[in-house]
């Protein structure tokens, strides 16, 4: 069991670096759709390959989610914070040296290991310094800084090819995260030992993995998930780009443009909504609002008329906006468990978005080279998509039981 007591002041510098180490999180997360055309020219790939190099981050991250919260729910963030950068640093360097397929698909999953750790320790964090019902407003402010990093994958990412080689990016990329592991540990190492999580004896974490798996409301979590998430990731990180360019013949800029217009959107609602939500005292109408919103975009998309392509702007800001239900959902897996296992909690929900990804990107890739190629709007099958797991993800909401902000396994006071 992990006891604390609430220093924001000394919590708070820590969160700040943790927080710079979320934002390549999302950068690697997003980069791929920038990099596509010279990806697949540098490792000569079919669109499934694509799909394979873009997913394999996400199996890493879905595999490694639980352990992480067991581990923080025990011992806390120390070790996970300062190794997961210096781990995503070193799969940088890998990855800007590989020069085959396989070698390119092996780093990114080292580059996945290292950023798969971050978040939970994140929101671990997070209720360990604040107080519960604020739990939803700074989880999604650390989606918010963790979109930045897939703004600067978009357009920034873009004017920086133009003048070097992706491969010097993740170089510099790399230096960065390995500093950031030692501003981590010179931190924690200079905090107060009150300020740090301390573990003291209680349930074997077998039991508390159990109860946390047996809790049906954890799987509407995942559910949410693992339907929302995997198509806000699985659209934005590989196909958002390429989609715009391939269908409508737009330049490079237009389309990164349109791209980081998403994640500003992705951004901005993570915020809103979670403060929303806070305000309200409600977990559900906010992820409501988010669902329907999503799943009248995507209809746009999968349905609608060509439009202008400043168009896609706005539907990609408002798809980004929209898609932010699931992150919500962490908050309401939380409050449903025990609080001392909020690590096992979120992290089990996490998976979906994950897991979900891993399995969206490469059936995108295989929809767009098997059915979308017999079709006069060959990305249509990849909405189609998009559309009936977030039909199936509302259903995942109405499953949720509503928490009202406050942890429903502790009798209130």
């Amino acid at each position: 069991m992990i006891t604390h007591s609430r220093h924001p002041s000394g919590g708070g510098r820590l969160l700040a670096l943790a927080l710079a180490s979320y934002f390549f999180v999302f950068f690697h997360r997003a980069a791929p759709s920038t990099l596509a055309h010279v990806l697949k020219s540098d490792f000569h790939l079919t669109n499934t390959e694509f799909g394979w190099l873009g997913s394999v981050y996400f199996y890493i991250y879905a595999l490694m989610q639980l352990p992480t919260g067991i581990w923080v729910d025990r011992h806390g963030m120390k070790y996970t914070l300062i190794g997961g950068s210096l781990l995503s640093g070193l799969g940088a360097i890998l990855f800007a040296l590989s020069t085959t397929f396989f070698e390119a698909i092996i780093t990114r999953a080292v580059l996945g290991l290292g950023v798969s750790v971050i978040l939970i320790s994140c929101l671990r964090l997070i209720s360990v310094i604040y107080s519960p019902d604020r739990f939803s407003t700074y989880a999604g402010m650390v989606v918010a800084i963790g979109t930045l990093g897939a703004i600067c994958a978009g357009l920034p990412l873009d004017f920086l090819l133009k003048h070097t080689s992706w491969r010097t990016i993740h170089w510099a990329i790399a230096l960065i995260c390995i500093a950031l592991a030692g501003c981590l540990a010179y931190t924690f190492n200079t905090l107060p030992t009150s300020t740090a999580p301390v573990q003291k004896p209680g349930s074997s974490w077998k039991t508390q993995l159990q109860s946390v798996i047996r809790n049906p409301q954890t799987w509407c979590a995942f559910g949410v998930n693992f339907f929302v998430g995997s198509t806000v990731f699985g659209f934005s990180g590989l196909w958002a780009v390429r989609y715009l360019v391939t269908t409508f013949g737009a330049n490079t800029f237009q389309a990164t443009l349109a791209l980081s217009c998403f994640f500003c959107g992705f951004g901005l609602g993570s915020v809103l909504m979670g403060m929303f939500s806070t305000h309200l005292g409600r977990r559900k109408i906010p992820m409501y609002i988010s669902a329907f919103g999503s799943i009248i975009l995507t209809s746009l998309l999968a349905f609608g008329d060509p439009y202008p392509i400043t168009v896609y702007d706005v539907i990609y800001f408002l798809l980004g906006f929209f898609g932010t239900s699931f992150s919500i959902a962490w908050a309401s897996s939380k409050e449903n468990n025990s609080p001392d296992l909020a690590g096992m909690a979120t992290s089990t929900a996490n998976i979906g978005s994950f897991f979900g990804t891993a399995l969206m990107q490469p059936l995108m890739g295989w929809l767009l080279d098997h059915v979308g190629i017999h079709l006069s709007r060959p990305f249509a099958p990849i909405f189609w998509a998009m559309l009936i797991a977030h039909l199936i993800g509302l259903a995942c909401i109405a499953g949720i039981r509503e928490t009202y902000c406050r942890n429903q396994t502790v009798p209130s006071s």
